[in-house]
């Protein structure tokens, strides 16, 4: 018996670049982060620290990964399967991401409205420590940017 609706999880796993803006890994399965699916036999934990150990290539990695939570609601693009959200996270000191990973705001900027949007939405209030009250400024989009200089000036 499956612990969700969906036998799919898309992982976002929070790394940091030598800058330290949030640069995610993705895949080819259409969605942003890695897409995997469940071996019902073990914890979900389990199935994503060894997925992510032998994608990253890092065998001691597993350790290191934290699954932070599983997002509702579960989503889908046409032509694939069902998924649901799980973000995750590694210790800025054990793994630096290569700065071609896309960030996260990239990503969220260019998605519609609707399931799979309010999803990304909740993964990134967890990213920002949200459900910890304890919450980092993680990336000023540029346009943002400009925007709060603008205001500042004419304040």
């Amino acid at each position: 018996m499956l612990p969700f609706r969906t036998l799919y999880i898309t992982i976002v796993l929070q790394t940091f670049d030598e800058q330290g803006i949030i640069r995610c890994p993705i895949d080819d399965q259409g969605y942003f982060g890695l897409t995997i699916q469940l071996d019902p036999t073990i914890p979900v934990s389990k199935n994503v620290q060894k997925y992510l150990s032998e994608r990253l290539k890092l065998p001691a990695l597993g350790n290191e990964v934290e699954v932070i939570s599983l997002i509702e609601p579960q989503f889908s693009i046409p032509g694939k399967d069902p998924t649901m959200v799980l973000v995750a996270k590694i210790a800025r000191d054990s793994f630096q991401a290569p700065s071609e990973w896309p960030t996260f705001m990239s990503f969220m900027r260019g998605l519609s409205q609707g399931p799979m949007r309010l999803a990304y939405n909740k993964a990134f209030q967890y990213l920002a420590g949200a459900h910890l009250n304890d919450v980092d400024v993680l990336e000023v989009d540029s346009i943002v940017k400009k925007r709060l200089e603008e205001l500042s000036r004419n304040s």
